[in-house]
This record gives C-alpha cells, structure tokens and sequence, in this order.
C-alpha cells in the first residue's frame, strides 16, 4: 500500500522492452520469467499503443525458448475475465494467480479503498477454477484493520471457509507512515489482533493441507532450482529442489546426476506433501 506513496505511480515499460529482456534472458538459459508489477493488471493503461496485459502474456508466451511463465501481482479490481481465461488460452502461463483479497468484509474492503467487493473477487476466483480446476491460488490478509468489528472478521473467516486458498500471507494490521490508514485509529486491541489471526490461520492451514495433499499420487514437472545437501542426526540427505507449474516446492532425491538436472524440468511422482512444500521421487534415467 505504500508504494504509490514511495515510488510515485506505475509507469510500464514498452511491449518492445519486455519482449527483448524476455529474449535476453532465455537466450542466456532462463527457463521460466515472471512479469512482476505492483499492479501488473494495468499494465499500459493510460498509454496509447500498449496491448492489454493478456495480450502482452500472449506475446511472451511466444518465445520459443521459453517453457513456463508467471506474472505477480494481480489486484482483483483490475483483474478482467480476458485476464483470467488466459489461463486456459496461453500455452506457456502456470496456473498459479497470486490473487490479495485483504478482508472478506465489503465494509472494510471500502475503508482499505480497495474498489471491489468480495462478491467481485468470489466471481474471479469461480471463473478462474472453471477455466483450470487445478490452478494454484494464493492471496493476502490482514486481521485487525481500524474499525474491523467481530461481524468483519467473521466475513474474512467465511471467505478463508468458502475459497480454501492454496497458500495465504495473513498478517496483523499495523500502522504504515504516509498511507491514508495511518490516519485512522488504530482502535482493534493488541490481544484481540493476535486471537484473530490464529483462528484465520488455523482455517487457512486446512486449506492449504487440502491443496498439497491433492497433488499425493500425481506426476508434475519440476523446474530445479538448485542441489542442496541436510544433515539430519546420523544421516546426510542429497536432494534436489524446484517448484512445480502451480509453485509449489517439491523436493526429491537427487540421482548421481544431479548437478546437471539443476535448470531443467524433470519428471517427478508426487508421494507426500508437508506444511508448504511437496516431497517425490524423480521418474526414469539414472
């Protein structure tokens, strides 16, 4: 919320730029590239000659070198339908939307002037999961913003209850210099933010359980990210560590080849899943 305040507003770079940087760095070995915006959704609005964002994911997805790519981070009032099934349209684009609804309260959703109602972000996220039953969607919270009544949190339990995210950032309100918030009274007691959060967390932890464990018995491609070595007790474990196409982190043995496997996507059965993150065993070769 404070960027605006710090950076000034979003500025986007031409088409021409984001496709030669693309190209650059899959002509160096890159194998996946995330278009990152404090608002990525309004990309080239106000600017003549931009094509809308989906188009733009379209355009990038057009590199032949490229295998996967992301964009964050998506704010709900500006997120179009065009942008959502883009999901099932462009070949190249994970489905994993980082999708911040803040409250599940329309009152304090108004007062956190975040143009849309839950109701608004509800039809996204139905769309979203028509277009890809197994996209990954991601979001964040806050407890405890000036005025939440026990009736707004109630509706932030409720969406937690009814969307059952993937994985979630949830956090207890606090004061940012500089935001229009800042002038409000910071009236939700200390205590009373803290018993908040855990019971929101609680809730979201099931969700996010419900959704790792749905990959068990599966097969996904895994893009390593790097070899790392545990040493747990009496015994040193090799394993190699990537992200799935819906980001989540699986870990798997890593085979006498494995410095060479770091970069590429690999085949990977899914047999167990932990607090945030995935364990597998990799599929054929050495």
């Amino acid at each position: 919320c404070i960027v605006p305040y710090t950076r000034g507003r979003e500025i986007s770079k031409s088409c021409d730029e984001v496709l030669g940087e693309v190209e650059r760095l899959v002509n160096a070995g890159v194998r996946e590239v995330t278009l990152l915006g404090q608002n990525v959704n309004r990309y080239g609005i106000g600017s003549k000659g931009y094509p809308a964002f989906h188009e733009l994911l379209a355009m990038v997805s057009e590199n032949k070198g490229l295998q996967r790519l992301r964009f964050l981070t998506s704010h709900p009032a500006d997120c179009t339908d065009e942008l959502v099934r883009a999901f099932g349209k462009v070949p190249k684009l994970c489905p994993y939307l980082h999708f911040p609804l803040q409250a599940g309260s329309d009152r304090i959703l108004a007062k956190m002037n975040r143009r849309y109602s839950f109701e608004h972000y509800l039809r996204r996220v139905e769309l979203a999961r028509r277009v890809d039953p197994a996209i990954h969607l991601s979001t964040d919270l806050i407890v405890g913003f000036p005025g939440e009544t026990d009736a707004d949190f109630e509706a932030t339990l409720h969406a937690a209850r009814t969307i059952k995210w993937g994985s979630a950032y949830s956090f207890k309100y606090s004061p940012r210099p500089g935001t229009a918030a800042a002038k409000l009274a910071d009236d939700v007691p200390g205590e009373v933010k803290k018993s908040r959060l855990s019971q929101l967390q609680a809730i979201l932890y099931a969700g996010m359980t419900e959704a790792l464990r749905a990959h068990v018995g599966k097969e996904a491609d895994v893009l390593v990210e790097a070899r790392r070595v545990y040493e747990a007790q009496d015994e040193t474990r090799v394993q190699l560590t990537g992200r799935t196409a819906t980001n989540y982190v699986a870990n798997f043995p890593c085979p006498e080849n494995g410095d060479d496997l770091v970069g590429k996507l690999i085949r990977v059965r899914i047999t167990g899943a932990r607090t945030h993150s995935l364990i597998g065993e990799k599929i054929g070769g050495p």
